[in-house]
């Protein structure tokens, strides 16, 4: 990134602030994967702001978020979009962003069955949020905003919404989805007593059978040209050329790509310790000499 030249003027704490926007703000972005251009833009938009602040003896590092808003306002006015992108990327490196969402009778559960999730079942945030906002999404059709009223749930409305998740144009994959974290969600009503166990049994069990996608496999033209179109001579180019190779001639799946470590190649005995994904194990497979070398560059 092109390194500006900062104006002498402010206090000591300012020079702090502006160390810290160059250094570890600037690395929490390319972490984050942000394009060079927009990297710029928002430490020259951090820089700004903290300069306005420091003039009036001021330190962002310590205003609360109303205040540097407010600031921002005045000072892009009419413009504000870039500014405030700028400074939502500076609240999430500094841990300060947090968006309240209004309270409603469904948010106790919804909150209820995520801690349930990930303290009892185990399950990863990922999977926490889809169940979440599955139970939300039914409990939403079936109370809508008002008190939450388990005594007057029968079998016939589960089946009620089944039939409502396959005419609302959805994949026969996905209403199985649905479902299959519905069931899951009425026996956490019924472990807390609220609902009695037939209403998990009464979700019905939706056949995929023939509708499950075929993917077609690349033909050795199209991996050539697939594996050419990486530019080998930058860091991202060799990033995403052994990300590829990894899952087509390996068949990882992107999560395993993802979570994949240095710790994870075995050199010397030419093997590749795959994590764990989903509700598998892991594995260990044979590293090919061509993926070896792409992941060592």
């Amino acid at each position: 990134m092109k390194n500006t030249k900062i104006p002498e003027f402010g206090s000591a704490r300012l020079v702090a602030t502006l160390k810290t926007i160059d250094g570890a703000f600037c690395e929490h972005l390319r972490q984050r994967h942000y394009a060079v251009r927009t990297k710029a833009v928002y430490r020259q938009t951090m820089i700004r702001i903290a300069h306005a602040f420091a003039r009036q003896g001021r330190d962002i590092s310590t205003q609360c978020r109303a205040t540097i808003e407010r600031r921002i306002r005045l000072l892009w006015h009419g413009e504000a979009l870039a500014p405030q992108a700028a400074f939502r990327a500076w609240l999430m490196f500094r841990g300060r962003l947090h968006i309240p969402m209004p309270r409603s009778p469904q948010r106790d559960w919804i909150d209820g069955y995520a801690h349930f999730l990930a303290n009892v079942r185990g399950f990863c945030a990922s999977s926490r949020r889809a169940h979440a906002a599955r139970a939300s999404r039914y409990l939403i059709w079936q109370f809508g905003h008002r008190a939450l009223r388990w005594d007057r749930v029968h079998p016939k409305d589960i089946l009620n919404y089944a039939s409502h998740l396959q005419r609302g144009g959805l994949r026969a994959r996905s209403v199985i989805d649905y479902l299959s974290s519905l069931r899951q969600f009425l026996r956490f009503v019924h472990l807390r007593g609220k609902c009695p166990p037939e209403l998990a049994r009464a979700v019905p069990a939706i056949s995929n059978r023939g509708q499950a996608i075929r993917h077609p496999t690349l033909t050795d033209a199209q991996r050539r040209t697939l594996l050419g179109s990486f530019n080998r001579k930058s860091a991202d180019g060799l990033r995403d050329y052994a990300m590829t190779l990894c899952m087509i001639d390996l068949g990882l799946r992107r999560i395993e790509v993802v979570r994949l470590r240095l710790g994870h190649i075995d050199w010397e005995r030419k093997t590749l310790a795959v994590p764990p994904a989903k509700a598998g194990r892991g594995r260990i497979l044979p590293l090919p000499r061509h993926v070896a070398a792409a992941l060592r560059g």
